[in-house]
C-alpha cells in the first residue's frame, strides 16, 4: 500500500467520527392515531424552518405544511440498520406488504428520525400516511390533530385524464420535488400549459400567491430542447456566487437554473452541465460537505459535493468545483449520443436505492431494495465510503486472513464499518 492510501485510510478513521452501537434492534410498534391526514397523497416530503414538514399532495394539487413544533436534537450519530422495513410497516398498519408502497423518506434535521410517506391500498381505496422511524425500529404515525396545518393550492395543475403507459397518471407528476430556501418553496412538476415543465415559487408562510416559470433544457441524448420533461429531483445551493437549482431529469441530464432568472409567466432555459446516461431516472440530489485526503497526502481537506442517486445506474458523486467550472461556460450544447459527459463525476456503489437523504455529518440514509432478499432495507451509509461491508464477502473476511504490516490501517477502517452496522461480533481482531 502506498503512503497516500495509508494516509487516506487514517484520515477516514480520524474524521469518520465516533462510532455508536445500536442498543435495540427490535421493532416497537405504537398504536396508530385515529386522526385523519390533511392530504390524500404524498409525492414528496421536504423540511423547512422551525421544524415544518412540507408535504407535496399531487392528487389534490396542493402543498401541506405541518408545523411539528419543538424537537429534541439527537446527541449522537447512530446508524440505521433496519432490514425488511416493508414487513415492519405492514405489521404496523395491519396490511399485507403487497398493499403498501413507500413514496419518500426524509430525515428530521434535529431528531434525525426518518419520516416515511406510505401509501396503503389500491386505486380509489388508497390512503396516505406519514410515520416516523427511529434507529431502534420504533414506528409511530403522526398525530395530525396535534400540529398546526396550512395549505397552498397549486393552480393550473396537470390534466388528470392523461395516463402514461396505462399506469402512471400525469397528475402524479404535478409535484415532483420541493425545496425550501430563504422564505420560499421551489416546487417542481408539470403544469397544464401544454404539459410544461414548471418551477413554482411559493412564499412560506403561505399567502395565497405563487409565481410560475416554465423551464426548458437541452438534452444531449435526445438532441433537442425539452419543455415537457419535468424536473424529477433538485437541490438548491450556491454556484459561482449565485444561488442555483441543480436539477436531475429522466435519461439523465443534470441542469442548473439560477434562482434570479425565475420570473412569473416566463420561459427560462436551464444549462445542461452533465449527462449521467440514458435509460435511467434520477431519484434524489443531495448537496453536502465531506472530508477527503489532499492530493499531496497531507491534512484532510473539506470538499463540497453533489450526490445524484439513480434508478438504473450507480450513484454519481460530483465535486462542486467541477459543476461550477461547467456552469461558468455555455454548458453542453451539442449531441452526445448515449455517452455520459460534461462535469466529471465519481461512480459510487450505491445501487437498489429508492430514496436517500442526508442523515448527519457522518451518514446518508437510504431506503433500498436488497438485491439478495428482495426486501426493503432502511440503512445508513458512511460518507466518504458509500457502501456497507456486510453486503459482500471478500478476502479480509476469511478466518485465516492475516494483515500484512502495510495493511494494518485497513483493520481499523473495516472495524469502523462493522461497528456502523452493529455487527461487532465480526470485528477483525
Amino acid at each position: 500500500m502506498n503512503n497516500k492510501l495509508i494516509i487516506f485510510v487514517l484520515v477516514l478513521l480520524l474524521v469518520g467520527g465516533v462510532w455508536f452501537l445500536q442498543s435495540d434492534k427490535e421493532t416497537t410498534t405504537r398504536t396508530m392515531t385515529a386522526a385523519v391526514a390533511p392530504f390524500d397523497s404524498v409525492s414528496v416530503l421536504a423540511f423547512g424552518p422551525d421544524n415544518v414538514l412540507f408535504v407535496g399532495d399531487s392528487a389534490n394539487a396542493q402543498i401541506v405544511a405541518l408545523a411539528l413544533g419543538e424537537a429534541e436534537a439527537a446527541t449522537e450519530s447512530t446508524s440505521y440498520n433496519l432490514e425488511n422495513i416493508e414487513d415492519r410497516l405492514a405489521e404496523h398498519f395491519g396490511v399485507d406488504r403487497s398493499e403498501l408502497r413507500v413514496n419518500d423518506v426524509k430525515v428530521h434535521p434535529q431528531t434525525k428520525e426518518a419520516y416515511i410517506a406510505v401509501t396503503l391500498g389500491f386505486a380509489q381505496e388508497k390512503t396516505a400516511h406519514l410515520v416516523t422511524v427511529t434507529t431502534s425500529g420504533t414506528i409511530t404515525e403522526l398525530d395530525y390533530d396535534s400540529f398546526e396545518t396550512t395549505q397552498a393550492a397549486i393552480t393550473d395543475s396537470v390534466d388528470e385524464s392523461v395516463v402514461f403507459w396505462g399506469k402512471v397518471p400525469a397528475r402524479a407528476l404535478a409535484i415532483t420535488d420541493i425545496d425550501y430556501h430563504n422564505g420560499m418553496l421551489y416546487v417542481a412538476g408539470l403544469s397544464n400549459e401544454e404539459f410544461s415543465s414548471t418551477l413554482r415559487k411559493v412564499p412560506y408562510p403561505f399567502d395565497g400567491n405563487h409565481e410560475t416559470t416554465q423551464i426548458e433544457m437541452y438534452h444531449t441524448t435526445h438532441n433537442q430542447m425539452e419543455t415537457r420533461a419535468p424536473i424529477r429531483t433538485q437541490v438548491i445551493r450556491e454556484l459561482n456566487g449565485e444561488d442555483h437549482v441543480i436539477a436531475g431529469y429522466t435519461c439523465t441530464p443534470v441542469v442548473t437554473v439560477p434562482l434570479d432568472s425565475l420570473a412569473d409567466g416566463e420561459l427560462v432555459s436551464g444549462k445542461t452541465i452533465a449527462e449521467i446516461g440514458y435509460g435511467n431516472a434520477p431519484i434524489d440530489v443531495l448537496s453536502f460537505t465531506t472530508s477527503v485526503m489532499s492530493e499531496e497526502g497531507g491534512e484532510p481537506i473539506t470538499q463540497d459535493v453533489v450526490l445524484v442517486t439513480n434508478t438504473h445506474r450507480g450513484a454519481a458523486l460530483f465535486n462542486v468545483d467541477d459543476i461550477e467550472a461547467m456552469n461558468r461556460g455555455t454548458g453542453m450544447t451539442e449531441p452526445a449520443g448515449f455517452n455520459p459527459g460534461g462535469a466529471a463525476y465519481q461512480p459510487l456503489p450505491l445501487a437498489g436505492l429508492l430514496h436517500v437523504d442526508e442523515q448527519d455529518e457522518q451518514f446518508i440514509l437510504g431506503l433500498r431494495r436488497n438485491i439478495e432478499t428482495g426486501n426493503l432495507d432502511l440503512v445508513s451509509f458512511r460518507k466518504g465510503l458509500y457502501f456497507r461491508l456486510s453486503d459482500f464477502v471478500n478476502e479480509y473476511d476469511f478466518p485465516s486472513y492475516q494483515y500484512p504490516p502495510e495493511q494494518e490501517p485497513l483493520r481499523g477502517l473495516q472495524n469502523m464499518l462493522i461497528t456502523d452496522e452493529g455487527l461487532t461480533e465480526y470485528l477483525h481482531q
